[in-house]
């Protein structure tokens, strides 16, 4: 129940390669990363498969669409 709980709070893994979890992603899209490139800047990393790339440019257009 424990890991439950960790789970949801660090929300679920958005890209698999550097181990990114969606609060890392929303929190880079709230400082201010305006693209997929930029998130992955601000976090440290770059994408290595891609398979996260559809995710992570959703949270940055949704992002441009809130401030917008």
């Amino acid at each position: 129940q424990l890991r439950t709980i960790r789970i949801s709070i660090c929300g679920m893994y958005i890209c698999l390669c550097n181990g990114l979890r969606e609060k890392q992603i929303e929190s880079a899209v709230a400082g201010g990363a305006c693209s997929v490139d930029d998130t992955f800047r601000k976090l440290g990393c770059q994408p290595m498969c891609g398979q996260c790339v559809p995710i992570i440019r959703d949270a940055v257009e949704e992002r441009a669409q809130v401030t917008s």
